[in-house]
């Protein structure tokens, strides 16, 4: 049986255009399981980093509070 050069390429057009929107498809699949992902990650990510951001402030409050301590006594005292 022999088809028309119209009608294969015509075939040819709709074949690629299937597999256009079954890439598209998938691809957009792909898109939205990666946004899950990235909410999973963030969920854990963002209290983590606030914690490690509370505890270097706490960190850093007790730095202060030695160094002035450690001047305080370091300093020469008044004769009373």
């Amino acid at each position: 049986m022999k088809h028309s050069i119209a009608l294969k390429i015509f075939a040819l057009a709709v074949g690629i255009i299937g597999l256009t929107v079954l890439v598209a498809i998938t691809t957009n699949i792909e898109v939205i399981g990666l946004g899950g992902d990235v909410e999973a990650v963030a969920r854990k990510t963002i209290p983590l980093a606030a914690k490690i951001a509370d505890l270097n402030e706490a960190g850093l409050f007790r730095r202060v509070a030695f160094e002035r301590l450690y001047r305080e006594y370091g300093e020469p005292q008044p004769d009373a």
